[in-house]
C-alpha cells in the first residue's frame, strides 16, 4: 500500500503538472539550445503561427511589440495546486502543496531593424510558502528544487509578434547528474506553465471581440507528451495596452510514463488526460512581461500502475486545479 501511496503521488505529479517559455511573452522557438560546461546542443521546433478566428470590429490595426534596447523589467509568479487521487475508486490522501513563488528579470539587448529582441534573462527569486498542513519535508525538498533555478541564466530572440526564433539556457556546471535531472523537470514544469500567460500576436490586423487561436501543439511535460490548443480574445485595446481573454485545452494519448521517481520494478500506464481553463492576461505592446495575468487550469489524469506485488494494476486518478498569478514592474 505504502509504494500504491508513492505511485499516487508521483502519477499527480506527471498528471497535474499539465501546465508551465521562460518568458511571458514567447510561445513557440524555431531552436531551443541548452548549454552545459562546454556542451552545447540544439533542437529545431516547427514554428507556430496564430491563426485569426474572427478580425473583431472597425477599426483594426496590426499588434506588434515595440520593445527598446536597454528596457528591463521583472515579473513575479505565484502558483497555487490542489490535488486529489483516488486508487480504484479509494480517495487518497495527498498532502497539502505549497504555494510556489518565482521572479523572473529580463533585458533587451538589442532590436534588429525588421523587428526582432534580443533579450538576455535570469531568476532573481524562487520559493514557497507553507500551509498549515504541509510536511515540513515537502516543504524543503520543493525550496531547494525551486530555488535551483537561480543558477540558470538564458538568451533569447523574439519577433514583434512574441514568437521565440532562438532561446538558450545556460545551466550549471556542478550539478550532480541526478540533481540536474530533477532541475530539468522543475523548469519544464515552469516553462509549460509561464506558456499560459503568453499571447502570440496574429500576422492580421484585428479590432475588439477579434479571436485567435494557437494551433496544437505538442508539449513534453516530465516524459509525458501533451497536445495544447489555446484561444485569445481581444477584450479591450487602448494605446499599447491590451486586455485579453485566453482558454486552454491540453489532452494526451495512451502512453507510458517512464519517470526516475518509479519505484524499482513498476511501471505506470497514462490512460486518458483532459485538461482545460483560462483566465485574461493584460499586456502592453512596449513592456516585456505582463502588467497582470490570472489563469486557472483544471485537469483529470486516468493512469494504471503496476509492480511486483501488483502485477494486474491499479487505476488511478489524479485531478488538480492550478491557479497562476503573474505580475510585474
Amino acid at each position: 500500500m505504502k509504494k500504491l501511496l508513492c505511485f499516487g503521488a508521483l502519477a499527480f505529479a506527471i498528471g497535474g503538472s499539465v501546465q508551465r517559455p521562460l518568458m511571458a511573452l514567447p510561445q513557440v522557438a524555431e531552436t531551443v539550445t541548452v548549454a552545459q560546461a562546454s556542451t552545447v546542443a540544439a533542437q529545431p521546433v516547427a514554428p507556430t503561427q496564430a491563426i485569426v478566428l474572427d478580425p473583431g470590429a472597425a477599426p483594426r490595426r496590426q499588434l506588434r511589440l515595440q520593445l527598446a534596447p536597454g528596457m528591463e523589467e521583472t515579473g513575479n509568479t505565484t502558483m497555487k495546486v490542489r490535488m486529489d487521487g483516488f486508487l480504484n475508486g479509494q480517495k487518497l490522501p495527498f498532502p497539502s502543496v505549497p504555494t510556489m513563488k518565482f521572479g523572473m528579470s529580463m533585458k533587451v539587448d538589442k532590436v534588429d531593424a525588421n523587428g526582432d529582441s534580443h533579450l538576455t534573462f535570469g531568476y532573481t527569486s524562487a520559493d514557497v510558502v507553507a500551509n498549515p498542513d504541509t510536511p515540513p519535508m515537502m516543504l524543503d525538498v520543493m525550496r531547494s528544487q525551486l530555488q535551483g533555478l537561480l543558477d540558470h541564466k538564458g538568451a533569447m530572440v523574439i519577433s514583434d509578434r512574441g514568437q521565440t526564433k532562438s532561446f538558450q539556457i545556460e545551466l550549471p556546471k556542478t550539478l550532480t547528474a541526478a540533481a540536474q535531472n530533477q532541475l530539468d523537470r522543475t523548469m519544464e514544469q515552469l516553462t509549460n506553465s509561464l506558456k499560459q500567460l503568453s499571447a502570440p500576436l496574429p500576422a492580421e490586423p484585428v479590432g475588439l471581440g477579434a479571436k485567435w487561436k494557437v494551433p496544437p501543439q505538442k508539449l513534453s511535460m516530465n516524459g509525458m507528451v501533451v497536445i495544447q490548443t489555446a484561444t485569445y480574445e481581444l477584450l479591450e485595446l487602448q494605446g499599447n495596452t491590451m486586455k485579453l481573454a485566453v482558454t486552454v485545452e491540453q489532452t494526451a494519448d495512451p502512453q507510458p510514463l517512464n519517470s526516475p521517481g518509479l519505484p524499482p520494478g513498476a511501471s505506470m500506464q497514462l490512460k486518458s488526460l483532459s485538461s482545460n481553463g483560462g483566465g485574461t492576461i493584460t499586456m502592453h505592446l512596449d513592456r516585456l512581461f505582463p502588467s497582470q495575468a490570472n489563469i486557472a487550469v483544471n485537469a483529470e489524469a486516468k493512469m494504471q500502475v503496476k509492480d511486483a506485488k501488483l502485477p494486474q494494476g491499479a487505476d488511478l486518478l489524479m485531478k488538480s486545479l492550478v491557479e497562476m498569478t503573474l505580475q510585474s514592474n
